[in-house]
């Protein structure tokens, strides 16, 4: 009830504006299906670009970032450790698993011990990404560009998820990060990142080269100023609509 009244409520405002700006391609897409024609922008959430300086040899573990208040991020982090942990472990003895993230529910600081570090909200995340081999995102529901994800190649920390989790980021499997779904698959690629140097190094390259190209400043800056520029509002718009990701997928389920 609430996701059509939701669904209805983006309808006018699409109707009323002249222009729409979603955060990715796949939200665009999905409004388009409904409104054929319309015209529908996008602007990305941004990310500061920074070139790794710690070497694969003189990293170790692995985390996961995302604030609790976002229930997706819950059901990742316990999907994880239910039905992912134990696979790594056999194989990584001593490994740290760091769940980085304000607001922890009971569930999630209850999964602290030795090897799994709940470490609520740090004041700077960079020190963190700067240490570990790579980042993880088992998101299995939720909508949108995943900052986790953009964060972690923009500091050069290769990452493992879900394809849900890069849907409309217009990444590739093996090329910019490394997908899975099932469980024993989403390990195996844990531990392959994990091991080798090699696919560490291409994934970091290659991850950082496309958060430059979709998600620095400067990429948003120039957008910006191709939608606000005179010509562009004289000739495409008066009004515009700016619709949260979570908003249009929620209307559409």
């Amino acid at each position: 009830m609430l996701a059509q009244e939701m669904k209805q409520q983006e309808q006018q405002l699409l109707n009323q504006a002249d222009e729409t700006w979603v955060v990715s391609e796949a939200e665009r897409e999905l409004l388009l299906l409904d409104s054929p024609g319309k015209n529908i922008q996008i602007i990305s959430n941004i990310v500061e670009i920074r070139e790794p300086t710690t070497p694969f040899a003189a990293r170790a573990d692995f985390l996961f970032i995302g604030g609790f208040l976002h229930p997706p991020n819950i059901d990742a982090v316990l999907y994880f450790v239910n039905d992912i942990y134990s696979l790594i472990v056999e194989r990584l003895p001593g490994v740290k698993f760091y769940v980085i993230g304000s607001n922890p529910p009971a569930e999630i600081v209850a999964l602290g011990s030795t090897n799994i570090i709940v470490t609520g909200q740090v004041p700077d995340v960079r020190p963190c990404f700067d240490a570990v081999k790579l980042s993880i995102a088992p998101i299995r529901y939720g909508a949108g560009v995943k900052g986790k994800i953009n964060q972690s190649m923009a500091l050069g920390v290769p990452v493992v998820a879900t394809s849900l989790a890069i849907e409309g980021m217009s990444l590739s499997h093996g090329v910019d990060v490394l997908v899975a779904d099932k469980a024993a698959d989403f390990a195996q690629c844990l531990l392959n990142l994990y091991q080798s140097e090699d696919t560490w190094n291409r994934l970091s390259q290659s991850g950082l080269e496309k958060a430059k190209s979709l998600y620095s400043p400067e990429v948003a800056r120039e957008q910006l100023r191709r939608l606000l520029a005179a010509d562009h509002l004289s000739h495409a718009c008066r009004t515009i609509s700016i619709f949260p990701a979570n908003e249009v997928r929620a209307s559409a389920s």
